[in-house]
């Protein structure tokens, strides 16, 4: 009885030391991919904000992303024709987020991240909503929402496509 208290007791160690092994390995791992997903956020939103570049979003896009995209192009005009009225990038305020890993049994390993991040235009405050993935080493938007108060402010009845958020796109 003895001995097999001994054996289980090495066993229990050894299960918790492999256990504490992969839980240190998967936070040094998001601790990069936090880094590396804020970098390109904090750079793309920046660059697709300043002249509302359609083109600049689809060059960063998922294959997800871009066939939303290209399934309803008239929306995805719209989308960006509603929000060049905010006008020019002022101030971009930044990005809170993370990412995060899955195991998946289909997928394998799937990396992904969400930010929220604020700016100011022209004509009024901006806040986005992205959602990114990983694939091959590069980050790129699965969605890509913004939001303005200045939406909203529409007095009148002419410019309809002001007074209501943009249309989703990527979900």
């Amino acid at each position: 009885m003895r001995r097999f208290l001994s054996v289980l007791g090495v066993v229990f160690l050894a299960i918790i030391v492999v256990a504490c092994g992969i839980f240190g390995y998967l936070g040094h791992v998001r601790s990069g991919l936090d880094a590396s997903s804020k970098a390109f956020v904090d750079t793309s939103i920046p660059l697709i904000a300043a002249t509302w570049s359609k083109d600049d979003l689809l060059n960063r896009a998922s294959v997800e992303l871009k066939q939303s995209a290209e399934s309803k192009p008239r929306e995805f005009q719209a989308f960006f024709l509603t929000l060049a009225k905010l006008g020019a990038l002022k101030k971009y305020e930044g990005s809170r987020g993370g990412a995060n890993v899955f195991l998946e049994t289909v997928k394998g390993k799937v990396v992904t991240a969400s930010y929220i991040a604020e700016a100011t235009m022209e004509h009024g405050e901006v806040y986005f909503a992205v959602r990114l993935v990983q694939r091959d080493g590069e980050w790129q938007f699965q969605s890509f929402d913004v939001k303005s108060p200045a939406f909203a402010i529409a007095t009148t009845t002419q410019d309809v496509t002001a007074t209501r958020e943009p249309p989703a796109v990527g979900r």
